[in-house]
């Protein structure tokens, strides 16, 4: 017999990039953040996941919460992931999503105690060294706060955008806004703010109790000129559901529902187009005096808002050009339009 394959390692040191790269096969790269914990933003991964799946999108959950790994649980799945080679490992599959977590690897009852460099190394090898196959997304759980992870993800790879998730109160806000500074500051557009926990429905008598506030989230997304994509029930189902690893996005009721919508908004509006095909439409606008847009680097800004909106300046570098450029400017913006999912 050929023996068993080589044992796959998990855990391991940066390897060295060029760059941001794209995951092969992969469209889009969506981050969903927090800032803070304890606000639902792995809660909202799970279900947004397979909402998303549910209609008929070929979706991936990396959880990328090394240190406090949640998704194994909430997604209902115990499987290792498998490794023919020792090298590149097979995603688990629950609910129709493609899934990675370290929590697939290690007791349950012991801790991960790793300092930064072992958890970005293991971030990098979630991202380049799994079979993801082909994806319409990949959603990745992140990890509260704005540090080595979210760095990670804005200098390996090409990202599509953010999705930050906050509930109403203003403690939550706080982080909430430096979460999406903080990805302004290393030029990952944030496609939309969902405000979680937004009111408690009262089984019994249909009263709505805003525990946390009312409007917050709705108040941050205009302040920042950020979509807001909607908001999600409290219910004690949410939790249960959890718990047993049957997201409540899977079932029926005003959660669900809630969950459907903000996947609806997802794949009409934030999910397309892609940052690259948007950079490859206005690498196809030439200049007076050769090369174009993109190769110029005369791209600035470029935003792709939840709603399907995007924005873009196009900067020249001398006051002669630019007043060469108005044309161009006209045409890159009509060519964007005519994309597929252009608000």
């Amino acid at each position: 017999g050929q023996g068993e394959p080589p044992a796959l390692k998990i855990g391991q040191h940066p390897q060295p990039q060029a760059g941001p790269e794209r995951i092969p096969g992969v469209k889009r790269v969506v981050a969903i953040a927090s800032g803070k914990g304890g606000v639902g933003k792995s809660t909202v991964a799970s279900n947004l996941a397979v909402a998303l799946a549910a209609q008929g999108k070929k979706v991936g959950l990396l959880d990328a919460d090394v240190l406090g790994p949640s998704q194994q649980l909430m997604m209902g799945t115990k499987e290792k992931p498998k490794s023919d080679d020792g090298k590149v490992m097979d995603p688990v599959v629950a609910h129709g999503v493609k899934l990675v977590s370290i929590g697939l690897f290690v007791d349950p009852d012991q801790a991960v105690v790793w300092r930064g460099p072992l958890i970005t190394g293991t971030l990098q090898q979630f991202l380049f060294s799994v079979n993801w196959g082909d994806l319409d997304v990949l959603l990745i759980d992140l990890p509260p706060g704005t540090g080595d992870v979210q760095i990670t993800l804005a200098q390996k790879v090409l990202m599509t955008g953010a999705l930050v998730v906050s509930t109403p109160q203003d403690v939550a806000l706080i982080d909430a806004h430096m979460a999406i500074d903080m990805f302004q500051k290393v030029r990952i557009p944030v496609l939309g703010l969902i405000e979680n926990m937004a009111m408690y429905v009262c089984p019994n008598c249909g009263n709505e109790d805003h525990i946390f506030g009312e409007g917050g989230v709705r108040a941050e997304a205009e302040r920042s000129q950020i979509p807001f994509l909607g908001e999600i029930p409290l219910a004690r189902e949410v939790r249960t559901a959890g718990d047993v690893g049957m997201p409540i996005a899977l079932g029926e009721g005003a959660v669900a529902d809630a969950y459907r919508t903000l996947a609806t908004e997802l794949v009409d509006g934030g999910m397309a187009p892609t940052r690259e095909k948007i950079l490859e439409t206005l690498a196809g606008v030439t200049l007076p005096d050769g090369g174009d847009l993109v190769s110029r680097d005369l791209v600035r800004g470029l935003m792709i808002q939840g709603n399907g909106a995007v924005r873009f300046l196009i900067e020249a570098p001398s006051p002669e050009l630019a007043g060469k450029l108005e044309a161009q400017r006209t045409a890159a913006q009509a060519a964007v339009e005519a994309l597929d999912g252009v608000g």
